[in-house]
């Protein structure tokens, strides 16, 4: 009898002593993965603060750029679809200002000379 409990307490030793190393062995997998992870975690930081920058460095530049120009009369004309004015339809013709040229003080003279002549 002493024996057999003997004998089946061993064997509770073994399988305990199988299961602490194996206990011991999830461990050190978790303990690296940790370390990979916080590995990550810090090259991620790393990234972020620099785009941090980045977009503060953004900030002091102006978000959009308003550009006026003058109507050109030589270009077709607007159509109606693509605005909402009135004024524009597709049947209307581009407006022909009457523009003179200008011409400089040198050239009025010239002219001035010829006329006279």
């Amino acid at each position: 009898e002493v024996e057999s409990e003997k004998y089946k307490i061993q064997e509770k030793v073994y399988s305990l002593e199988r299961k602490v190393k194996e206990k011991e062995n999830i461990i050190k997998e978790l303990e690296e993965k940790l370390k990979q992870s916080i590995a990550r975690i810090d090259s991620n930081k790393q990234k972020t603060t620099s785009v941090k920058t980045a977009r503060n460095i953004n900030t002091t530049t102006p978000k959009a750029v308003v550009v006026t120009r003058e109507p050109s009369f030589s270009s077709r004309p607007i159509s109606a679809k693509t605005t909402k004015s009135p004024i524009f339809s597709r049947t209307s013709t581009p407006l022909k200002p009457n523009l003179k040229p200008v011409l400089s003080n040198e050239a009025k003279n010239n002219t001035n000379k010829t006329e006279k002549m």
